[in-house]
């Protein structure tokens, strides 16, 4: 579970934080770019949280009562019930943390680097991010090695292209 929640966080922080990192680029303003980064990462961190808080239980919880219905007696208090607190605080802590820090990625090149560049490498380092992950779930989930990072890198290549298109459309 813990992996799952890690690759998650990673992925939607990272993805999420380069949209706003595009889109506020176009202001050519470094401290709109970096507030509107850290802010969306902030938010994104918190909002997983809650998701992560909110869908742990929830999923705990059908399964207990799935588990209820096939030993026919009700598991309130018991172990197998309180468990699940553990479960579900440690998946919205791990959930949030590393979509927080997936979503400082893309905004560590401009501490370092001129807006021009910063934009680019930020791209750069989600793509590399992405395919580092498919590589790396490749190994465990049985998918092809080269299929899982071309899918990883693909998809974060089409978000950064769109969230540029949507610069110039607006």
């Amino acid at each position: 579970m813990i992996t799952r929640l890690i690759i998650r966080g990673l992925v939607d922080g990272a993805l999420s934080s380069l949209g706003v990192v595009i889109g506020a680029s176009l202001s050519n303003n470094i401290t709109i770019i970096l507030s509107a980064g850290l802010s969306g990462a902030v938010a994104n961190a918190f909002s997983n949280v809650l998701a992560a808080f909110t869908a742990e239980k929830t999923g705990q919880y059908m399964a207990l009562t799935e588990l209820e219905k096939k030993m026919m007696k009700p598991l309130k208090g018991t172990i197998a019930e309180t468990s699940i607190n553990g479960k579900v605080l440690k998946g919205g802590v791990y959930d949030g943390l590393f979509s927080l820090i997936g979503g400082i990625l893309p905004i560590l090149p401009f501490f370092f680097f001129d807006m021009g560049s910063a934009v680019y490498i930020a791209a750069a380092l989600v793509t590399a991010l992405a395919g580092f992950l498919g590589y790396f779930t490749s190994r465990f989930s049985k998918e092809n090695m080269m299929w899982s990072i071309v899918k990883m890198v693909g998809f974060t290549l089409l978000t950064a292209i769109i969230c540029v298109a949507i610069q110039y459309v607006i």
